[in-house]
C-alpha cells in the first residue's frame, strides 16, 4: 500500500508541477485507482469505522502491543470538541481492543483532488484520534484528518462515548515579568496534580545576565552586487571597534552579537521632477516594473537594563563609522507602463525614480527583556465530577 501512496504523491506533483490539464489528470488518477483495486467514490463515502477500515487498507493501530497491565496508562481522546484524559482501565482497554481505521488513502485522495482544482487543505489540517502514555511517554497513537473523519457516526460515537465524563485537557501559558513570580508559578505547577504532562520549560529560566536588546542598523544602500560578508567585514570591524571604545568602561554590561547583512528587491516610486508627486501607474500604484536589489548591515546587542536605557537616550551617534555607500543610481524604466502613460499625457514631461532610502539615517533602538514564558497542560474538572 505504501508503495501504491508514494505514486499517488507522484502523480499529484506531475500534475501540478506540469500543469497538465484537468482531464488528463482525471485520466491517470482513474488509472491508478483501478490498477490498485481502489474506487475513487469509496475514498469519500465509506460511512463508518469498518468500512473506513476495509476501503483504506486496514486498522492505523490496532493497539495490540500495549500492555496496560505493566503500569497506569493515560488515554488521550481527541474529539472535535476538543482533549480529554481518560484513566478508567475498562474505557482503556474497551479502546485498545476496538483500534482506530486507518484513513490515509482518503486523506491522500483530498490532498491529490485538492491539487487538481487548486484549492489546497489547510497547512496543518485538525486531528482527531487517540494517544496512550505511561509515565509522560507515547505508547501509541492514531490519529486523522477532522475534516475527513470527524463526521463518521460510528467513529463519532466511539470517541464520544470514551470522552463521556473524562476531564477536558486545556493548554495554559503565562508570560510573567517578575522572575520571583515566575519562579514560585513554576514551582507551584511541579507540584500540582492538576497538571498534565511536562512543563515548557523543563527546568525554570535563569535571570538573564543581559536580559535586553540593542539593535544598530544602518540605512538601506543599492549595490551593483548585493553585499556579502566578505565586502561586508570592515565595516563590521569598523562599527564594533568604534561601539566599544566609545563604551570601553562598560564592556561587561554588553555583548555583541555576530553582524548581519539583510536584504532583497525594491521596486521604486516614479516622481514628475518639477513638482515630486508621484506618477500612478493604469492600476493606480506608485512602483517601476523593475526592481533593484538592496543590503543593509546590522548588529544586535544584548545589554544590562541600565545600559540599555542609556543607550535609548543618546541622539548623537556621529561616532559611529559611515556604512557603506550606494554604487548605482536609480533611473525610470521608460519602457514602465506608468512612464509611459505619464509621457503621453504630457510629451517631453521629466520623470525621475525616487530618491528612496528605506533605512533613512542610521538607526538605533532597543527592546526590553520580554518576561519569563511558560506553558503547560491542565487537567480541568470532569462535567460528572469523575472519570
Amino acid at each position: 500500500m505504501s508503495k501504491g501512496r508514494g505514486l499517488l504523491k507522484a502523480l499529484a506533483v506531475i500534475c501540478a508541477s506540469a500543469l497538465l490539464g484537468l482531464a488528463i489528470c482525471a485520466a491517470l488518477l482513474s488509472h491508478f485507482l483501478h490498477s490498485t483495486g481502489a474506487n475513487i467514490a469509496a475514498l469519500f463515502s465509506a460511512a463508518s469505522v469498518e468500512e473506513a477500515a476495509e476501503d483504506g487498507g486496514g486498522w492505523a493501530m490496532a493497539f495490540a502491543q500495549i500492555d496496560l497491565g505493566a503500569g497506569p496508562v493515560d488515554l488521550v481522546v481527541t474529539t472535535g470538541d476538543g482533549s480529554f484524559l481518560v484513566r478508567d482501565p475498562d474505557k482503556q482497554r474497551r479502546a485498545a481492543d476496538a483500534g482506530f481505521p486507518d484513513y490515509s488513502a482518503r486523506q491522500g485522495g483530498l490532498l491529490l483532488m485538492s491539487i487538481l482544482f487548486l484549492s489546497p487543505p489547510a497547512t496543518r489540517p485538525g486531528e482527531i484520534g487517540l494517544a496512550f502514555l505511561r509515565d509522560g511517554k507515547e505508547l501509541a497513537k492514531a490519529t486523522c484528518w477532522s475534516a475527513l473523519c470527524a463526521p463518521d457516526p460510528a467513529l463519532k460515537a466511539h470517541l464520544e462515548e470514551l470522552a463521556k465524563g473524562a476531564p477536558r485537557l486545556a493548554t495554559k501559558s503565562a508570560l510573567i515579568d517578575d522572575h520571583k513570580e515566575y519562579l514560585a508559578l513554576y514551582r507551584r505547577l511541579e507540584r500540582s496534580s492538576q497538571r498534565f504532562g511536562a512543563l515548557e520549560p523543563a527546568t525554570p529560566e535563569p535571570i538573564p545576565e543581559r536580559p535586553d536588546r540593542i539593535y544598530i542598523r544602518y540605512p538601506d544602500i543599492y549595490l551593483s552586487e548585493t553585499l556579502n560578508e566578505q565586502t561586508a567585514q570592515p565595516y563590521f570591524d569598523a562599527l564594533i571597534t568604534a561601539f566599544q571604545q566609545r563604551f570601553h568602561d562598560r564592556l561587561t554590561e554588553f555583548e555583541i552579537d555576530p553582524p548581519e547583512i539583510r536584504g532583497g528587491e525594491i521596486m521604486i516610486p516614479l516622481l514628475d521632477c518639477a513638482t515630486g508627486e508621484l506618477i500612478p501607474d493604469q492600476d493606480d500604484q506608485h512602483w517601476l516594473s523593475e526592481s533593484h536589489e538592496y543590503s543593509t548591515i546590522r548588529i544586535s546587542i544584548s545589554a544590562t537594563t541600565e545600559f540599555a536605557d542609556e543607550i535609548a537616550r543618546i541622539t548623537d551617534w556621529s561616532f559611529l563609522p559611515q556604512g557603506p555607500a550606494s554604487d548605482i543610481e536609480l533611473k525610470p524604466d521608460i519602457n514602465d507602463k506608468a512612464a509611459i502613460a505619464a509621457l503621453k499625457e504630457a510629451p517631453g514631461r521629466c520623470i525621475r525614480a525616487s530618491d528612496l532610502d528605506l533605512g533613512g539615517a542610521l538607526s538605533v533602538w532597543t527592546e526590553k527583556f520580554p518576561g519569563y514564558f511558560l506553558s503547560w497542560t491542565e487537567i480541568e474538572a470532569s462535567p460528572t465530577g469523575a472519570n
